[in-house]
């Protein structure tokens, strides 16, 4: 009597009763048809018609976030590839068809972006008075747009200091190595805030006094602001030979996406397409480039500071935008350019892995140009 006293008990601690009653909403379960309301999601029973955000809740089970703080809904944290229902309950802000956390959508593509800016064009962009101003708005723009993967312009970005260089994993967003003014920061920031992977380009630094290092560094923030690839521009170019240290390996330069392996570049590391080894391309430039495609990435987002005179005779061949269309066809990947807007001979675009052009500009205006990269 005494254990069907105490079994009892539990069940109405556990908010259901004996003899076949169901389990209310925020009770404990393992299956559906334990519950009163016919769902019993991540162990406890949840409302049919849960609660949206900001409204009253007694528990997470009343909630479609399933996330429930000082009696209001509030919204949820799974991380990709976890449970879920709702929108709501994923910090991506997106379920899946297969109820699982998906930061990249259903659709059959994921769209990307290209932001175009040149260092010291911030009166072009909005009300701007400063280049990372104007960055942030147009990284802003191309996230309202439904980019999920955007890249930015090589030397874009106003910076007084080289930065610590990051390792993949790293959060710069709230690791004490990264100051509430670095440029890690505030991109790792906005990455999270705007659910995208963003890629910037920066002067970082490794080691200290005597053992320091400087180099031209693209890094990719994911969509909570976590390092996910880091590239050193290897091909440097005019005044960064006496300035940076060239990159000597392709560890950290690639992620994963449902559209396959994406890689960095950074301008002149794709110099070498235009004549092979010569004047403008040493055979361990060469040699770096083959071995960073050797990789097979399938797309290769660019930041670049590339510019040449006019696109005709001898300089056909430099315009940037045949370069880049030229490494697309050879690499059999897809290329998103983000290039300079400023200076003679200026452009970026977006190519497919046999050269369509998807979109390009060439324009002197700010801009961000957009494609869709196909899922694997």
């Amino acid at each position: 009597m005494r254990i069907r006293y105490a079994l009892g008990l539990m069940l109405l601690l556990l908010g259901g009763g004996g003899c076949g009653e169901k389990l209310a909403v925020n009770a404990a379960c393992a299956e559906d048809d334990e519950c009163d309301s016919g769902v019993c999601h991540r162990q406890l029973c949840v409302a049919a018609e849960p609660a949206q955000l900001a409204l009253p809740c007694g528990g997470p089970g009343e909630c479609a976030s399933f996330a429930c703080a000082e009696g209001l809904c509030v919204a949820g944290d799974q991380q990709e590839q976890q449970a879920c229902r709702h929108h709501e309950e994923c910090e991506g802000g997106h379920c899946g068809g297969d109820g699982l956390c998906d930061v990249w959508g259903d659709g059959g593509t994921i769209k990307v972006a290209g932001v175009q800016y040149g260092h010291g064009s911030a009166d072009k962009v909005g009300s701007c008075a400063d280049d990372n101003c104007a960055v942030t708005q147009l990284v802003t723009e191309a996230a309202a747009q439904g980019a999920k993967i955007i890249v930015t312009s090589e030397y874009a970005l106003d910076q007084t200091k080289a930065e610590p260089s990051p390792e993949v994993g790293d959060l710069p967003a709230t690791d004490d190595t990264w100051d509430d003014g670095s440029l890690q920061r505030t991109y790792s920031r906005l990455a999270d805030e705007l659910n995208v992977v963003l890629i910037i380009d920066l002067i970082t630094q490794t080691g200290t006094g005597e053992e320091a290092k400087l180099y031209n560094t693209q890094v990719a923030f994911d969509h909570r602001g976590q390092v996910v690839a880091r590239h050193y521009k290897f091909h440097l170019f005019g005044g960064e030979k006496a300035q940076y240290t060239p990159g000597d390996s392709f560890e950290h330069n690639f992620f994963d996406t449902p559209a396959g392996k994406m890689g960095l570049l950074i301008c002149a590391d794709i110099q070498c397409v235009v004549n092979g080894v010569g004047a403008d391309c040493s055979a361990v430039e060469w040699q770096k480039l083959k071995e960073f495609t050797a990789n097979k990435p399938d797309a290769v987002f660019f930041s670049a500071y590339w510019t040449v005179g006019e696109p005709s005779g001898a300089h056909e061949v430099w315009w940037p935008t045949n370069v880049q269309r030229k490494y697309a066809e050879q690499a059999k990947a897809w290329v998103i350019a983000a290039n300079t807007t400023v200076g003679a001979g200026r452009g970026g675009g977006i190519f497919e892995p046999d050269g369509t052009v998807v979109e390009q500009t060439t324009s002197d205006v700010p801009s961000v140009i957009y494609g869709e990269l196909p899922k694997k």
